[in-house]
Order: structure tokens, then sequence, then C-alpha cells
């Protein structure tokens, strides 16, 4: 009878949950759209995640392996491709170093330089392809981390992640361009002008915490939306033209390219100081289905 065991290091120590109702997304969701904070939080509910008890590692159903034969030949198969993308990089490096082409050879490095000094789950749970966006997320993620293993209060956590968002943000003169999200949903209101909510990155679990005698994971999520939040400064999207007939054929579940001009953001957590969630609110400029 085959079993499930940990991609990561093979264990066969593992627990399941379903994940549940979401404060933090009631609480953007009350931001949003005005009122329907209970009914945003049920928003991924029926999500599973799986967790080994060994390494800590968190993965989806379908990603375990069912043998330690499994479980040896896919790292095998991971090793031969380090070895093939150890190659690649080398060939690379010889190609650049006989180019004339000095500029060229130091993006090579560059981009070398920076992947190799970040954090490699961190960077494996960025999926992203737009520079600036995976950018933005990684140094988020990579300061949450480092947060949480500090003495600071749950306030002082918000404080300084909030002014990284900004600063971050502030360097693109608070605009998005051609970021990959999902929708998390659309029109949930139904009011006068169309509602959005976006994940731009879903959860990445930087670490573990122990909170009243559990322990549990530490992770950080980032979402954009935008709705009637007239004390903010912005409003929904008219139910009319060119960027309403986009939006209105989206689902839930859609993956998109979208731009936006930032009206605010948002860094909170709940007193545990996890999870973490960082909350974008914007005036969307464009959006289609990746």
């Amino acid at each position: 009878m085959s079993e499930i065991l940990c991609p990561k290091c093979g264990s066969n120590q593992i627990t399941a949950n379903k994940k549940g109702f979401s404060g933090k997304k009631a609480v953007v969701g009350a931001v949003i759209t005005g009122g329907i904070g209970l009914l945003a939080g049920t928003i991924g509910s029926n999500k599973v995640k799986i967790t080994c008890l060994s390494c800590g590692h968190v993965f989806k159903p379908g990603q375990g392996v069912k043998s330690q034969e499994e479980f040896k030949k896919k790292n095998a198969n991971a090793g031969c491709m380090v070895i093939v993308l150890l190659f690649f990089a080398i060939g690379m490096f010889i190609k650049c170093g006989s180019s004339s082409n000095q500029e060229t050879k130091s993006e090579y490095q560059r981009i070398y330089d920076s992947i190799s000094q970040d954090d490699p789950e961190i960077m494996n749970s960025v999926s992203v392809i737009n520079t600036i966006e995976k950018e933005f997320i990684i140094k988020k993620a990579k300061q949450y981390k480092t947060l949480i293993n500090s003495d600071k209060s749950t306030d002082e956590i918000k404080i300084e992640a909030n002014q990284l968002t900004k600063s971050l943000l502030n360097e693109q003169n608070n605009e998005i361009k051609n970021w990959e999200g999902e929708i998390a949903w659309v029109d949930m209101c139904k009011g006068t002008n169309l509602d959005i909510s976006i994940i731009i990155q879903n959860s990445i679990v930087v670490g573990q915490k122990i909170i009243s005698d559990n322990n549990e994971d530490c992770s950080i999520e980032i979402d954009a939306g935008q709705g009637d939040a007239k004390k903010y400064g912005y409003v929904g999207i008219a139910r009319s033209g060119e960027l309403y007939n986009k939006i209105k054929k989206l689902k839930e579940g859609d993956k998109v390219i979208f731009s936006a001009k930032i009206v605010d953001a948002m860094d909170n957590a709940p007193p545990s100081g996890t999870p973490f969630s960082v909350m974008l609110e914007i005036n969307l400029t464009d959006i289609q289905k990746k």
C-alpha cells in the first residue's frame, strides 16, 4: 500500500490542514467593498495544504511522492538538472568572456550574483516574470522573514514593513506596469460600480513561530484591489468603457496581466504577527487575461 511522503526530505511524518476562514481577507473585503468582509474571508477556504513535521516543508495535494524509490529518483533527476544548469551557466560566462560587449557580460554577472545571494526557498516560491514585481515580492518576503525572527512587536513589524512597501512603490512612481496576478473575485458587491480583487502573490511560508504552544507557519501574501472606498480617494470601476468590458469577462482563478496606479498600501497582521498581508489599493488602468 502506497503512502504520501514529503517531496523535500522523504519523511512520512506529514499532516494535512484545510485552509479556513481568513481574518485578513475579511479585513480587506471590508475595506474594499464596504461591509462584506465576512464573505471575502471565505475565499480559498477549500484549499488544502500539507505540512511535513520533519522539515517543515509545505506542499499541495499531488505534489508529494508515494515511495522512497520515487523520492530518490526525483532527487537524482534534480541533481542532473543542477549539473545541466551549471554547464549552461559556465557556457554563458565563457560566451560573455569571449564577447567584446562588456555591458552584456556585466548583465549576466549581475543576474548570477543576484540569484546566488537570494534565499532559495523564497526564490522558488516566486514564479512571476516581471523583474520589478519579482524584486518587490522577494524583498517583502525576506524582510518579513527577518522581522519574525526579531524581538519586535507586531505593531513595530507592521510599521517597518509598510515603510519598505511605500519605498519600493515610490521608486516606481507609485505605478504598477504589467504585473502578474490571479483574480480572487470580481463584482462581489454588485453595486453601482464594479469591484475587483487580485492576488499578486499567494502565501509564501518564510518560517515558523510558536504561538500558544502551536507551531504555526509564518506566511506573507500580497494582494491588490479596487472598489468603492471614497475615504481613500478612489472608487470602483465604472460599468462602461473598454476597461469594464475587459474586467466583466474575468472570473475567480483567471491569471491576468495588469497595470494600475497605487492609491495606498497597507501592511497588516493579527496580534500574533502571523499570517502577514500586504494590500495595495489601486486604480486599474489596464488588465487582460494571461
